[in-house]
């Protein structure tokens, strides 16, 4: 696993609070569900666990780092081919 990438820029901080608000809001979820992605297809992209993404999606945990900047851009990308 590489190592974590720190969050440093002020758009690199939106996206983690944006994957935040898609976790707490449980929209993360039901977009992962409507574009019919499993939990373990969604952690292979975000190299983490299966269960790391379920506990996101509960509100056990909230993503954060690097994960939570690709988590919220992943989510962007298939709102934007089901719109589209």
């Amino acid at each position: 696993m590489p190592p974590p990438i720190e969050v440093q820029t002020p758009a690199e901080l939106a996206r983690v609070a944006q994957a935040r608000q898609h976790a707490a809001s449980g929209t993360g979820r039901l977009i992962r569900k409507q574009a019919g992605l499993s939990l373990g297809e969604v952690a292979r992209v975000l190299d983490c666990s299966p269960s790391t993404v379920l506990r996101w999606e509960r509100c056990e945990d909230a993503p954060s780092g690097h994960r939570a900047v690709r988590y919220a851009e992943l989510l962007e990308r298939l709102l934007g081919g089901r719109d589209g």
